[in-house]
């Protein structure tokens, strides 16, 4: 073959590549324009009673907003052997210059425990020290027994706090008791 026919024949294949391709633009651009200028008209979405006299005015319809309040996910219960109380004290009178029993229920997760009174008269504050025993009573539960012997007349609490390890990880718990009252000796 000639150089010329090699060159018609490729040539006459670009021209139906390019055609073909123009064609499908113009299918691809086929269809409705859009508006030049934005639509202002309001859409006509269903009959709305006027009120009264069966007059039936059509128009939008007004739909309330759904409001979803935000959810707290709230912790997980603590279990036994996390817990950090109740604290109770032996007895129902108490002297000045007599020891005082206090008893403790901790769970065996808790760790780190601090248990102190508070003169609530005076708000003086005071650490109970080394426990004096410590029972289990429970699976994952022992009691802590403390005693402490009050100097002043009054009302006091014993209140304690820890730190419990959970499947969370380590949690802060504290614990109070009741308050009780002390009168002087004498």
């Amino acid at each position: 073959m000639t150089k010329r026919s090699l060159f018609q024949k490729r040539s006459a294949g670009k021209l139906a590549l390019l055609i073909i391709v123009a064609v499908l633009m113009a299918a691809c651009n086929l269809g409705p324009q859009s508006p030049s200028e934005p639509f202002t008209q309001t859409p006509q979405l269903g009959p709305q009673d006027a009120g009264g006299g069966g007059e039936v005015q059509v128009g939008p319809t007004e739909t309330p907003f759904i409001i979803v309040p935000p959810t707290n996910t709230p912790e997980p219960q603590l279990l036994e052997s996390e817990k950090l109380g109740p604290i109770s004290v032996d007895g129902t009178s108490f002297r000045t210059q007599e020891p005082i029993t206090v008893r403790v229920r901790q769970g065996t997760s808790v760790s780190t425990v601090t248990c102190s009174w508070t003169h609530q008269d005076t708000n003086r504050q005071n650490a109970l020290g080394t426990p004096t025993s410590t029972t289990p009573v429970a699976e994952g539960v022992n009691e802590v027994v403390f005693t402490f012997t009050p100097e002043l007349a009054g009302t006091y609490v014993v209140s304690c706090t820890g730190v419990a390890t959970t499947i969370n990880g380590q949690q802060a718990v504290s614990g109070s008791g009741s308050p009780f009252s002390v009168e002087a000796k004498g």
